[in-house]
């Protein structure tokens, strides 16, 4: 993916901005950002949960997709 050269706020809502984020979803489409190796601990709490939740579907961590 080709880099944003800044950290300011000045490209939100502008057509580089959706664009950057269409390339950046259509090129990261079949990876996994992480890979659940294993759990420890307590069961989590029903908000702990919705988070895990959350997370998981976000980062594909229990997909089998290779990591980016």
């Amino acid at each position: 993916m080709r880099q944003v050269h800044s950290s300011a706020p000045w490209w939100s809502g502008t057509d580089l901005q959706r664009d950057w984020v269409r390339d950046y979803e259509a090129a990261s489409q079949g990876y996994a950002v992480c890979e659940l190796v294993s759990t420890t601990g307590p069961w989590p709490t029903l908000d702990e949960q919705r988070l895990i939740e959350l997370h998981d579907r976000a980062t594909h961590c229990t997909s089998g997709l290779p990591l980016a």
